[in-house]
């Protein structure tokens, strides 16, 4: 497999975070930058602040407030914007695309959408 880039923007605190969980085999075998980069697209790193839109997705990886993921987790508005919980929505979004056994390209897209077409 290619080595994967970093985002370029990434805080150095959130990619540290990711591998040492990724090292830790936390991620379910989802490559960190992958999470980096959801991360970046739904939340912008939470470097202005973590909220939660009017459809209720918010957090660190866009997750939604009382939705079930995978292993049953499942966040409380507090929880999304708290930035103290960013390993277990980093888990928890891995989890949710291994779970979806599918190439890269369509899980993002299931994740993003929930289509994977």
């Amino acid at each position: 497999m290619n080595q994967l880039n970093w985002p370029q923007d990434i805080p150095a605190e959130l990619r540290i975070r990711l591998t040492v969980l990724s090292g830790l085999s936390r991620l379910h075998q989802v490559p960190p930058q992958v999470l980096a980069c959801i991360c970046r697209y739904t939340s912008n790193y939470g470097k202005t602040g973590l909220a939660i839109n009017p459809q209720g997705f918010g957090g660190y990886f866009g997750q939604h407030v009382g939705w079930q993921y995978a292993g049953g987790v499942s966040f409380t508005a507090s929880q999304l914007v708290d930035p103290a919980m960013f390993t277990q929505q980093a888990i928890t979004a891995a989890a949710t695309l291994a779970t979806y056994h599918l190439p890269l390209n369509q899980a993002l897209r299931m994740y993003a959408t929930g289509n994977p077409m």
